[in-house]
């Protein structure tokens, strides 16, 4: 009979306990019982945290000019999902801290982020959102992360709510408390393949593209916040196409429009990007890239007309000093199903 007493409180040992990794005792059914985390949770821990001295040396490494910790309540929803793949919710909360230095303020923006440990949210360490993990060169660009999914996190980033949104996948690397880029697009565009006229690259020498085009119509002074002290930037304008020229002599065009009155194209492989091309046609010629589009807000334009189409094209591009940038992007705007304008994201401080 006492073989019968014996076995089912067997089975409540080990249904309520078992050895982890480490050799400690933890519950699975407590573990198991642990709701979810929402955002009232998430905001609470938060709370919690910026009263912690710790956190705020982690973000300006002094404590006393620090006069303000918020959370960044411009975007939701939060992101809230399993950051390290342990099966567990954790959070990234976006905040800003504000501080003063010599007399002057400033502000800086963060996700801290939070890991799951035992049903509570702990603060594991805070990430830079200006410190973007790719290779390029983004300057004054954020990340922005809008998803946490099952093995990776899907982001964009942007100078500011206007300007060119460049989306990205990221993975969470614990040993370092950072992101880095997932290069999952197998299929790209060449930078190099793509060509002025069917003739020139983009980024071919001024003296070629000023020959390609032949003389402006007018040619004015722009000067950079970024570079200001380096002199003025070029613009050469050509009716409704208008060229930046850096101090080097480089070009640094972000977007260019293409309409019925611009008799200029670039041409990818067989195919011209003009007024002509429509949506199909990329479609047909790089149907790999339509299957694989980021999932990404609309922008206002598209918000509110229905007939704006966008396609984001992965670029493996090489710019100049044989610096190569992978995982930039092209993008292509459609109309009525017609090319309007081609943006290739570089920021105003271009190598």
């Amino acid at each position: 009979m006492s073989k019968f007493y014996l076995l089912p409180i067997l089975l409540l040992f080990c249904i309520t306990s078992c050895q982890n990794k480490n050799g400690e005792t933890e519950t699975i059914a407590a573990k198991e019982q642990i709701p979810d985390m929402d955002t009232a949770v998430v905001l609470a821990a938060f709370e919690e945290l910026k009263n912690d001295s710790a956190f705020i040396k982690n973000c300006v490494e002094f404590q006393n000019g620090v006069s303000h910790i918020s959370f960044y309540n411009d975007e939701r929803p939060l992101p809230i999902g399993d950051i390290n793949q342990d099966g567990e919710t954790d959070a990234l909360i976006p905040f800003e801290v504000a501080y003063v230095s010599n007399y002057s303020r400033y502000s800086k923006l963060y996700y801290a982020i939070l890991l799951n440990q035992n049903g509570k949210l702990n603060w594991i360490g805070n990430y830079d959102r200006e410190n973007f993990p790719s290779s390029y060169y983004y300057p004054n660009q954020v990340l922005s992360i809008e998803k946490i999914e099952k093995e990776s996190i899907s982001g964009y980033i942007s100078e500011t709510s206007f300007s060119p949104k460049t989306p990205v996948i990221l993975e969470y690397h614990p040993d370092e408390i950072t992101f880095h880029e997932l290069k999952t697009y197998n299929y790209y565009w060449h930078y190099d393949d793509l060509k002025w006229n069917g003739k020139l690259p983009l980024h071919a020498p001024k003296k070629e593209i000023l020959g390609l085009f032949g003389q402006p119509d007018n040619i004015t002074d722009f000067f950079s916040d970024c570079n200001y002290n380096n002199g003025p930037k070029k613009v050469y304008h050509y009716g409704n196409l208008e060229l930046v020229f850096n101090e080097k002599e480089i070009l640094e065009n972000e977007s260019y429009r293409v309409d019925n009155d611009l008799k200029v194209s670039i041409q990818y492989q067989n195919i011209k990007l003009d007024h002509n091309t429509t949506y199909e046609d990329i479609r047909k010629l790089s149907p790999e890239i339509l299957q694989q589009q980021p999932i990404f807000p609309e922008d206002e334009e598209k918000a509110t007309d229905r007939s704006y189409k966008t396609i984001y094209i992965p670029l493996h591009q090489k710019i100049t000093d044989n610096n190569y940038f992978d995982s930039n992007w092209v993008i292509l705007y459609f109309k009525q199903n017609h090319l309007e304008k081609i943006v290739i994201p570089e920021g105003d401080c271009g190598i």
